[in-house]
C-alpha cells in the first residue's frame, strides 16, 4: 500500500490499477507515486496504455481494480477543478512538419 497517499504527500498515485475494455486488459497492476514537484514521462509504444492513464487519472475512464489518488482522493472525489488542472498541465505529443 502507497502509505503517502492517506497523508496527502503525493500528488498523483496508483496502487494495482488495473483497466479493461471488455475482454481486454489495457492497464495490468500499474502502481506508481509522483512526488511534489517532480517532472514524470509517460513514454511507450503505440496501444501500450498512455492515453489510456491519462484519462483514468483524470476521472474520464473509471478504473476496474486498484485505485488512483490525487492528493488523497479519487479522481471522482476530487472535483473537475482539480481534473481541469491535470488536464491543463498534461502535454502531448505532437509530429511538427518543417
Amino acid at each position: 500500500m502507497i502509505e503517502n497517499t492517506l497523508n496527502n504527500e503525493c500528488p498523483i498515485a496508483t496502487e494495482g490499477c488495473c483497466v479493461e475494455f471488455g475482454n481486454e486488459l489495457v492497464l495490468d497492476d500499474l502502481t506508481f507515486s509522483v512526488t511534489e514537484g517532480s517532472l514524470v514521462a509517460v513514454v511507450g509504444p503505440n496501444g501500450g496504455g498512455k492515453t489510456t492513464l491519462f484519462n483514468v487519472i483524470s476521472g474520464l475512464i473509471p478504473v476496474t481494480h486498484g485505485s488512483i489518488k490525487i492528493k488523497g482522493l479519487s479522481p471522482q472525489e476530487s472535483g473537475e477543478t482539480r481534473q481541469a488542472c491535470f488536464l491543463e498541465t498534461t502535454c502531448f505529443q505532437f509530429h511538427l512538419k518543417y
